[in-house]
């Protein structure tokens, strides 16, 4: 499963929606078992060459966030 998938069918279904309604529908789905091994399967291969970064000198296998 590719994220251009996302993007041409999901990601149009979900912003025709109320997005309260495609808010409750997604943190649904994203609740059972099947959705989260497939998350899981995204994550855990990932092409770590392309992700790799450099921050203030110290070299990280993924981008960094903080909010």
């Amino acid at each position: 499963m590719e994220l251009s998938f996302y993007k041409w069918a999901i990601r149009p279904v979900l912003f025709s929606m109320d997005p309260e309604h495609a808010h409750e529908l997604t943190i649904s789905a994203l609740g059972r078992p099947w959705m989260q091994r497939i998350l899981a399967s995204l994550i855990a291969s990932p092409d770590t060459s392309r992700l790799r970064q450099q921050v203030l000198g110290l070299p990280f296998e993924n981008p960094l966030g903080l909010a």
